[in-house]
């Protein structure tokens, strides 16, 4: 029986959006794996892992699902979780390192772009075409629980990659993230998960250890 590994890298790759990008250089003390729909899927780098009996659910709901369910795909008690529009140069241990050093629950990426929701939505109706109505029905329901939308003290941060480590806080933030997209969207769910991460961190785990990472983590030789 292999040893049991330190962390798991941890991608996902549905409805053919992206080309898996190989991993030029892998830590051996960690399992990559990457959880799709498409059962033609093949890598030297990757443990390919099939998404299974999910007909009817959107690419992006499931790529929401596994985000924030990361510990049903993997056997260590870290992960890694990473879009797949970034590729992987070399190991990941030292932030690990700094993971594990500091005793954090969670790691995130401060948005380097944006600081506040408002300017978040934006930028989504203006480049990406998002909903306003949707966009104001979020607001509402953000206000509900008296959360500043337009200031800049609490942030924002992105998603592209998070640390977690297994614990009952932890299933707690990614089970209200997941289940608030679910809830702001009817019959859908909701895209701009990165503005309701911020709210629940912000709003309901703020005493949670959590690590901010720099954002060239992902223009560099990650």
């Amino acid at each position: 029986m292999d040893k049991k590994k330190r962390y798991t890298v941890l991608t996902y790759l549905f409805g053919g959006y992206e080309q898996l990008k190989e991993i030029d250089k892998k830590d051996e003390n960690a399992e990559y794996i990457c959880v799709t729909d498409n059962p033609e899927m093949k890598s030297e780098t990757w443990r390919i892992l099939p998404f299974v009996n999910a007909e009817g659910v959107s690419g992006f709901e499931k790529t929401l699902f596994v985000r924030y369910h990361p510990f049903l795909f993997c056997n260590t008690d870290i992960v890694i979780t990473v879009d797949a529009s970034v590729k992987i140069f070399d190991s990941l241990k030292p932030m690990v390192d700094d993971f594990e050093d500091g005793n954090y629950e969670y790691a995130v990426i401060p948005h380097s772009v944006r600081c506040n929701f408002v300017d978040e939505y934006n930028a989504w109706i203006k480049l990406r075409n998002y909903d306003v109505k949707q966009a104001l029905s979020n607001c509402r329901f953000f206000e509900s629980y008296h959360y500043p939308l337009g200031g800049d003290k609490d942030g924002l941060i992105q998603a592209t990659v998070i640390i977690q480590r297994k614990s009952p806080v932890v299933s707690a933030i990614d089970e209200m993230t997941f289940r608030t997209c679910k809830f702001l969207v009817k019959d859908g769910i909701e895209r701009i998960d990165q503005i309701v991460l911020t709210f629940v961190l912000n709003a309901f785990f703020k005493e949670v250890p959590t690590m901010f990472i720099e954002e060239n983590c992902i223009h560099s030789s990650l």
